[in-house]
């Protein structure tokens, strides 16, 4: 979990280098196809066996989450926004996963893990106005919190996937599944938005965002999510945050005040705090939900 979660980290600033130049969305689709050939290449080598019916709903949910939902917001929200400030937004996303395993059956959260919950999106969102100096949250603001929402499901669905067939086979069919819509849509965005010259670090970003964020990371994420479980890999994601932070300061020349540590100090003891709480598992069928 916490390679994969290495692997992420640049996600945020990859992104954001390759939305200073191509358009967001293009960015989305592309890594999403060449993640796709690639995950092709990689079921094919390993002979890998068509996975049970039973986890096609898992597998299809967590492609409109991971491959779209997630890819596609972000990369808006970073054309808009310094990858610094998004690496915060996204310190939430442990708890989202865990939240959405709630909402989708796998467990029955205690009272004070509900307090840790609020208390955390309380402390996000406060950041977020301050940030804006007292005006109203921005839409990359917005883009961030509905790219949380999507990660969690994403990851939760594909976590229970992967308990069933394996973390690198979870990802690998997700990419296939979403092959039909991902694919057409880049190569019908290529042609109808033509994109501008690049430079090299420019297509370097894309190439780690397909190869590393949508595919490689899984690997390691979904892997250990079926070994560990979703909720307790889930939060290693937590040390995203500050790989993240490190690398936009070494590498891109962000500068990360003192009030972007303390948020993130503040959210890692909370959902430090909400580990800690009790958490009951409850029995999930087949489609994830609880019976």
């Amino acid at each position: 979990g916490l390679i994969g979660v290495a692997i992420f980290a640049l996600s945020l600033p990859m992104n954001r280098v390759a939305a200073q130049v191509f358009d967001p969305v293009w960015v989305a689709m592309i890594r999403a196809a060449i993640a796709t050939v690639l995950a092709a290449m990689v079921l094919l080598t390993m002979r890998c066996p068509v996975p049970p019916r039973a986890v096609w709903p898992q597998l299809a949910l967590a492609a409109t989450c991971v491959v779209f939902g997630f890819p596609i917001l972000t990369s808006m929200a970073m054309a808009g926004t310094t990858a610094s400030v998004g690496a915060v937004v996204i310190a939430l996303l442990p708890l989202a996963t865990v939240i959405a395993t709630t909402v989708l059956g796998q467990q029955r959260p205690s009272a004070p893990f509900w307090v840790c919950a609020v208390l955390g999106a309380a402390v996000v969102v406060v950041f977020s106005v301050l940030r804006h100096k007292g005006s109203a949250p921005g839409l990359d603001d917005a883009l961030l919190a509905l790219a949380v929402i999507s990660g969690g499901f994403g990851y939760a669905w594909g976590g229970m996937a992967a308990a069933r067939i394996g973390g690198w086979q979870t990802i690998c069919w997700t990419l296939i599944i979403a092959a039909p819509v991902s694919m057409p849509l880049a190569i019908g965005w290529a042609v109808l938005a033509p994109q501008p010259p690049a430079p090299l670090t420019a297509w370097l970003a894309v190439v780690y965002l397909a190869a590393g964020s949508q595919l490689i990371g899984f690997f390691f994420f979904y892997g250990g999510m079926a070994i560990g479980g979703v909720a307790r890999v889930s939060q290693v994601q937590l040390l995203q945050l500050f790989i993240t932070l490190a690398f936009s300061a070494a590498f891109l020349g962000e500068e990360v005040e003192s009030g972007f540590w303390f948020t993130a100090v503040f959210v890692v003891l909370i959902v430090a705090a909400a580990r800690l709480a009790p958490v009951r598992a409850a029995p999930v069928s087949a489609t994830g939900i609880g019976d």
